[in-house]
C-alpha cells in the first residue's frame, strides 16, 4: 500500500497534501506515517547556486531585466525569487566573465507561456545586447523555449512543454 500512496500523494503549496489513490479500495486506511516519509525525503526544490564576477550586476539583471524580486541581498551573497524559481548568486573576487564560446551553463526555468513572459520583459530585454536574447523559439524536444545571456556570459532558458 507505501507504494500506491506514494505514487497520488502531492504536496501542495504551503504544505497542503492530497492524496489521491484510485488503486486503493474505498474505505482503506492510510498510513499516515508513509505520506509523513514521503515528505520528509521528497525534494522540495532544486535552486541553482550562480558564481559570478559582480554580485550588484547579477542583482540587477534578475530583477531588472527578469522580473525577479531580491529576497535577501549583500555585498557578495543574494537570493532572488520569481513565482517558484530563486537562484542564489554569489561573488566570486577575480572570477572572469565566460565568453560566447565557452558558456558552459544554463539554468533552466519552466514555465507556463513563455511567449507571454517574452512580451511582458520585452522592454528589458531589448536593452541586452542583440545577440544576448534568443526569442521564442519551439524546439524539436516539444518546448517553446526563450534564451537570455546572464552577465557572467551563461545562459538563463525559459521553457514551456508544448
Amino acid at each position: 500500500m507505501l507504494t500506491a500512496i506514494q505514487q497520488h500523494t502531492t504536496v501542495k503549496k504551503g504544505g497542503i497534501i492530497e492524496i489521491s489513490a484510485p488503486d486503493l479500495p474505498e474505505g482503506a486506511e492510510v498510513d499516515v506515517s508513509a505520506v509523513l516519509t514521503l515528505i520528509e525525503t521528497d525534494i522540495h526544490q532544486v535552486t541553482p547556486m550562480l558564481h559570478v564576477a559582480n554580485c550588484a550586476e547579477s542583482i540587477d539583471f534578475f530583477v531588472q531585466i527578469l522580473g525577479f524580486r531580491a529576497i535577501f541581498r549583500s555585498e557578495d551573497f543574494a537570493l532572488v525569487r520569481r513565482g517558484g524559481a530563486s537562484v542564489r548568486i554569489v561573488e566570486e573576487k577575480g572570477r572572469e566573465k565566460v565568453d560566447a564560446k565557452n558558456a558552459r551553463t544554463t539554468v533552466y526555468v519552466e514555465v507556463y507561456n513563455v511567449d507571454a513572459l517574452y512580451l511582458e520583459r520585452e522592454n528589458a530585454l531589448a536593452t541586452l545586447p542583440k545577440d544576448d536574447v534568443v526569442k521564442p523559439i519551439t524546439q524539436v524536444w516539444n518546448q517553446r523555449e526563450l534564451l537570455v545571456r546572464m552577465p557572467d556570459g551563461n545562459w538563463i532558458a525559459f521553457g514551456q512543454e508544448l
